[in-house]
């Protein structure tokens, strides 16, 4: 398994406390109390886009291995938000060859992508 780098880990771990508080209060408080843990810069609005459902982007360069985080994040999503060890996952992609390129290296049981789907 592909080890995360510390920004990565450090992402993760703020997209999980805001899942795990999201449901103990509305998502626009928990987006804001980790906002303020992180001392982050503005905008600090939070903007439901489906209602009490929390929803969030992770900002993250180009190369900076947003596929494998998404592919961390189902699995910690799942359980912090629906309390299932199997969710369901759209995954949306920019353009056809990005698709492509995902999908197969989601249906590679050794690609570091799929080990963090299946680890979860």
């Amino acid at each position: 398994m592909l080890a995360l780098k510390d920004y990565q880990s450090r992402a993760l771990r703020a997209l999980e406390r805001f899942l795990h508080a999201s449901r103990m209060q509305p998502a626009a408080d928990a987006f804001a109390a980790e906002l303020n843990r992180q001392d982050a810069p503005q905008p600090r609005e939070y903007q439901s886009t489906f209602d009490d459902v929390p929803a969030v982007c992770l900002r993250i360069p180009t190369g900076g291995g947003k596929t494998l985080l998404a592919a961390h994040a189902v699995g910690m999503a799942g359980r912090a938000v629906l309390d299932t060890d199997a969710p369901i996952a759209l995954w949306l992609t920019p353009s056809d060859a990005i698709r492509s390129q995902t999908l197969a290296a989601l249906s590679n049981v050794r690609h570091p992508y799929r080990q963090a789907l299946a680890e979860a």
